[in-house]
C-alpha cells in the first residue's frame, strides 16, 4: 500500500491536485524565487563587485543552483512544474553566461553553464531517489501496524 501523507515526497501525475502542501511549500517557493533573483544578480555584476567563496568558480555554480533546485523539489508537488521550472533555471544559467559577455570583468564560459546545469539535475535526481525510497518503506500509521486494535 502506498503510503500517502501532507507532505508526500512522491512524484503524483496529478499535475496540479493538492499542490499545496502548506506553509514548508509557500516558504520553498519563496526561496525559489529569492535564490532566482540572487543568482541573477550575482551573474550580471561586474566581477570587481561580486563576493567570492573559498569554493572553486565551478562548485559556486553547482551549489547554489542544487539549492534552488532542491527547493523547486520541496515547493512543487507537480512533476510537471517542476520540469518546466527546472529546464527553465537550466536555460537561465546559459543565458546569464552569455550576457556576462558585456559585464565588466566578466566572460562567459560553457563549462560553468555546465556546472549550474548539472546542479539543477543532481537535485532533482537527489529528490527523485529519495521520493522512490520513502515509497518502498512500510506504512507505519497505526490502523496497519500488525495486531493494531483500536480503543
Amino acid at each position: 500500500m502506498r503510503r500517502s501523507t501532507r507532505y508526500d515526497v512522491g512524484d503524483r501525475e496529478n499535475d496540479g491536485e493538492n499542490a499545496s502542501a502548506g506553509a514548508p511549500c509557500a516558504l520553498a517557493r519563496i526561496f525559489v524565487f529569492i535564490g532566482t533573483l540572487a543568482i541573477a544578480a550575482l551573474s550580471l555584476i561586474p566581477g570587481s563587485l561580486r563576493p567570492h567563496t573559498e569554493l572553486p568558480g565551478r562548485a559556486e555554480h553547482f551549489s547554489i543552483y542544487a539549492a534552488v533546485s532542491f527547493c523547486v523539489a520541496l515547493g512543487y508537488v507537480s512533476r510537471r512544474q517542476r520540469l518546466l521550472i527546472c529546464l527553465g533555471l537550466a536555460a537561465a544559467s546559459g543565458v546569464f553566461e552569455l550576457l556576462q559577455a558585456y559585464v565588466p570583468n566578466r566572460s562567459p564560459s560553457l563549462y560553468d553553464a555546465l556546472a549550474s546545469a548539472a546542479g539543477v539535475a543532481a537535485a532533482q535526481i537527489s529528490w527523485a531517489a529519495a521520493a522512490w525510497i520513502w515509497r518502498q518503506l512500510p506504512d507505519r500509521t497505526p490502523e496497519n501496524r500488525k495486531g493494531f486494535r483500536p480503543h
